[in-house]
């Protein structure tokens, strides 16, 4: 039974179900280079928890600013690539293993995207602390509805592959 669980492929194993689990609760978890825990103890009154989430993500805006910029056309390019090779070789070929890979891979890139979309705009607009936590929770409910859109798409996707031999007799 174990040699199955290990060797199942794609959408089947629950090993992937677990990492796909786990990248989602991880990216939700930090925003903005911010762990959720330390800024809801900012959001209620915190001084030290707010002093840490500023410096936090004064450090994650400015590193992720400044590797953009230094790696910005090269990151843009090969995640492309990336992309479009496990597109191309899992959808056209029906790899199932690197349309799953596709799926957990594809939204991250969105996040990645909005993350520094978002930290170049912070660079250049100073905000108040208010204005800040609104940011912050707009967000993270952002990247939550992104998790539930794709967790669902993939899952609706995986249910796809398994009747599609049934809908093909018909």
């Amino acid at each position: 039974m174990y040699a199955e669980i290990m060797t199942a492929n794609g959408f089947d194993n629950p090993w992937y179900w677990l990492l796909v689990a786990i990248v989602w609760v991880r990216a939700i978890q930090w925003t903005l280079g911010i762990p959720a825990d330390i800024m809801r103890a900012a959001a209620k009154g915190d001084a030290q928890a707010k002093q840490d989430a500023l410096a936090l993500s004064g450090i994650y805006i400015r590193t992720m600013t400044r590797d953009f910029n230094q790696f910005g056309t090269i990151l843009v390019v090969m995640t492309c690539f990336v992309l479009a090779s496990f597109a191309t070789m899992g959808f056209w070929n029906g790899v199932a293993i690197l349309q799953g890979i596709f799926f957990i891979s594809f939204p991250m890139v969105i996040l990645g995207a909005m993350e520094v979309r978002l930290s170049f705009w912070l660079q250049d607009k100073p905000v108040s602390w208010d204005v800040w936590c609104k940011i912050y929770r707009k967000q993270r409910w952002i990247k939550i509805a992104l998790a539930i859109i794709f967790i669902i798409v993939s899952m609706l996707w995986a249910l796809y592959l398994e009747i599609r031999p049934y809908l093909e007799q018909l």
